[in-house]
């Protein structure tokens, strides 16, 4: 009788560790989802060092509690880098080192319970019970907080290493301008003829200004103005976190800004890309500044569609998922993914020149979003092509002399 008695006191302090970490990271995002949303023109990096921090902080607080002498040093060590980035956030290898942090420490708690209950001489019922709370607390919930902080936080921050030095070419220059919350955004201007059209390139995500260096010789080579940007936590530009179509629609609003304020420059045009296309999309539909044209490259026009897609499709961790990223993007101080259309956006605004080119091939960004999309704003002008991945588009397009002589026409600087 006396071993069974043993096997409940040794699941329950492995249990209980698993739940305090659980709460511990899950607090610093209920904070903030209480403060509220911050306001557009605030920016996000202090919200994200102290959230990202804290919750970091408490999984090491845990994992130290139940480590020998030499790992209690090695948390103590690595309690360095969330600390450094609460103190002085805004740096993007502080933010990255922290989200690595985070989710090495929380599955590494839970890996060492579920073996250590492994060991244990448990009956039947009480195994499957506290396998069922290490599932249920751990790879689901510890996944989709991975997923979200990976692609917005680490993979940005990742591949900003093979962006550091942006291509310049004759007639360019290096530019810079803020975004509407404060954010640094760097840019690459060459100037046209007086009175041609401008143009703003951008980018898709964990991508930068360098990948559109070809458009932007080729619309230059008609004498047009052109301004290829990297929006906010990619290439060069400051902010440590991409938030899809929340903020980065006000990035290409201020390059539209900065490009009008030059000399000479005509009217403006917009081209962007997977989500600098759907980001451009939303900015030219708010009106804040005339935009003749906009073309959009594999636009991701509705996060809705493309996140749920990719969660488990079975209840309750459907729901589950969709809970958790709502919690953790609003806690960080930007709206969720699944709050996110762009397509929204052009529908209120009605009818507007739009030219979207888009692959059925496309696994990135379905080809069912656009045909969405075209469904709801029957005015956008919509060119199907195949056998295209979603990377390749922006080459391929230039490449096709029917499709790139589309375009130049269509942002208008053919004969320019």
């Amino acid at each position: 009788m006396t071993q069974p008695a043993r096997a409940t006191t040794g699941i329950a302090p492995e249990l209980a560790r698993v739940l305090v970490a659980a709460i511990g990271i899950a607090l610093p995002f209920a904070i903030g989802v209480a403060v509220g949303d911050r306001a557009p023109d605030v920016p996000l990096e202090p919200r994200y060092a102290w959230v990202i921090g804290g919750a970091c902080l408490a999984s090491l607080a845990v994992l130290a509690e139940s480590a020998t002498a030499r790992g209690r040093r090695v948390c103590l060590a690595l309690v360095l880098a969330p600390l450094a980035h609460v103190i002085g956030s805004g740096s993007p290898t502080l933010a990255g080192l922290d989200v690595i942090t985070l989710l090495g420490s929380a599955a590494t708690i839970g890996v060492r319970a579920g073996l250590r209950i492994r060991r244990l001489p448990l009956a039947r019922a009480p195994r499957i019970a506290a396998v069922a709370v290490l599932v249920l607390s751990v790879p689901g919930p510890l996944g989709t907080l991975g997923w979200g902080l990976v692609a917005t936080v680490l993979a940005p921050a990742l591949t900003r290493v093979f962006h550091a030095s942006p291509e310049i070419g004759p007639g360019e220059r290096a530019v810079s301008f803020a975004s509407r919350d404060g954010t640094v955004l760097r840019a690459t201007y060459a100037p046209g003829r007086a009175g041609a059209p401008g143009l703003v390139l951008v980018h898709g995500m964990g991508d930068s200004r360098r990948r559109l260096v070809p458009w932007a010789r080729e619309l230059a080579s008609h004498g047009a103005h052109v301004l290829r940007i990297d929006l906010r936590a990619n290439g060069t530009s400051d902010g440590v976190a991409i938030t899809f179509a929340d903020r980065e629609p006000d990035d290409v609003a201020a390059a539209l800004r900065f490009l009008a304020s030059q000399p000479d420059v005509g009217p403006l045009h917009v081209l962007g890309v997977s989500m600098g296309g759907g980001a451009s999309l939303t900015a030219v539909s708010r009106g804040d500044i005339h935009v003749v044209s906009t073309v959009a490259l594999a636009p991701a026009s509705d996060y809705r569609l493309l996140v749920d897609g990719r969660l488990p499709h079975f209840e309750p961790i459907h729901s589950l998922a969709r809970g958790i990223i709502r919690g953790v993007t609003h806690g960080l101080g930007n709206r969720s993914p699944l709050e996110l259309a762009p397509a929204d956006d052009v529908v209120r605004r009605g009818p507007a020149p739009i030219l979207i080119v888009h692959s059925r091939s496309d696994t990135t960004v379905p080809a069912s979003v656009t045909e969405a999309l075209a469904r709801r704003a029957p005015w956008v002008e919509v060119i199907w092509i195949d056998d295209v991945s979603h990377v390749a588009t922006p080459e391929h397009t230039l490449t096709t002399p029917a499709l790139r002589d589309r375009i130049v026409a269509f942002l208008g600087v053919t004969g320019s």
